[in-house]
């Protein structure tokens, strides 16, 4: 894995920390964020009538990201996508607006992914720019 991808990873990672402070605690402006182990994209099939359940999980390809969520909405670097208008499962997430999908890659597989709100993508955007590191707690 090269440097940069882990700095980027290790700055996601960094958002969790935030994301144990009870919402009302926290500044509304407060970059947060909320690990995702699995993403499940449900579509219509429209030849055989039937929906259509597609996941990604850590380990996918690149390739197979590309087939279940389509283009990202950015791309902040080669590794690290963002998927906008998603809808976690976590109500506190989605509650603190967390609607922000960032799948980061490492070997052209799935790594990380976290439901971020816009404050944590501006603060990952600028990490990815400088290639800065951040360390980090786990995520609630």
């Amino acid at each position: 894995m090269n440097t940069r991808t882990t700095s980027i990873l290790v700055l996601i990672a960094a958002l969790g920390t935030a994301a144990s402070v009870p919402a009302s605690a926290a500044p509304k402006d407060a970059a947060v964020g909320y690990w995702a182990s699995r993403i499940t994209v449900t579509s219509w099939d429209d030849l055989f009538e039937t929906s259509v359940s597609n996941s990604i999980f850590a380990g996918a390809s690149r390739q197979a990201v590309l087939s279940t969520m389509g283009e990202p909405a950015e791309r902040l670097s080669p590794d690290v996508w963002t998927y906008d208008d998603c809808r976690p499962d976590f109500a506190e997430a989605r509650e603190r607006g967390c609607n922000i999908l960032v799948v980061t890659f490492a070997q052209d597989r799935v790594a990380r992914m976290k439901f971020v709100n816009r404050p944590a993508i501006d603060v990952i955007a600028a990490a990815v720019r400088v290639g800065r590191s951040v360390h980090y707690a786990s995520n609630p």
